[in-house]
């Protein structure tokens, strides 16, 4: 069971109001474990805590063990707004529908730690968007904070499938794909012979 928008505002709000660090949602939230959320809050906008950019939006909430790798403590993902208008004008052809399915497929996608350029904090969600044989890869980057406070989401936008090794290659896989993002080989019983 998802933790409904009021819900996702109550726990912001209590953060905003003193509480230490952002909440973790599969922990204060019956059934909430690391289940995606929407880009769009449908009622109003929750509060945004100290030190996020005012009009950040709440993506989803990270599992922690996968916002440990990168020096956060977990939490929730956000959206700045400089990030959005980065967005809009890198890649106008993305629709909210695009960020959505990215961060549905989260729970399951490959998950790498950034090897490249020196960076520490970035973690690499690469997904598989459309039919097997047929899919295209899309990644999304998110970056914590130096002091590990927070997460954003710094890029999303599709790849080329010859971009996913290397991207492995030159960084350290976190976390294989799984599930609906899984690739599930050929019993020898479906092979023709």
């Amino acid at each position: 069971m998802a933790a409904s928008a009021d819900e996702l505002c109550s726990l912001l709000q209590d953060y905003r109001d003193g509480a230490r660090n952002p909440p973790l949602l599969d922990a204060a939230v019956a059934g909430a474990v690391r289940e995606p959320r929407s880009p769009l809050l449908t009622r109003g906008s929750p509060p945004v805590p100290l030190g996020v950019p005012a009009a950040s939006r709440p993506l989803c909430v990270l599992d922690v063990g996968l916002a440990q790798a990168v020096g956060a403590r977990g939490g929730t993902l956000w959206l700045s707004p400089q990030t959005a208008r980065k967005q809009a004008s890198t890649h106008p052809e993305l629709s909210e529908g695009d960020y959505s399915a990215v961060l549905e497929a989260f729970e399951d996608c490959l998950v790498v730690k950034e090897g490249r350029n020196g960076y520490q904090r970035h973690l690499l969600f690469l997904v598989k968007r459309g039919e097997r044989h047929s899919w295209r890869w899309w990644k999304a980057a998110v970056k914590a904070t130096a002091d590990g406070s927070e997460l954003y989401l710094v890029t999303l936008h599709p790849l080329q499938a010859r971009e996913i090794e290397p991207i492995c290659d030159f960084g350290m896989v976190i976390r294989p794909a799984r599930g609906r993002q899984g690739v599930t080989p050929l019993a020898p019983s479906q092979c023709i012979f």
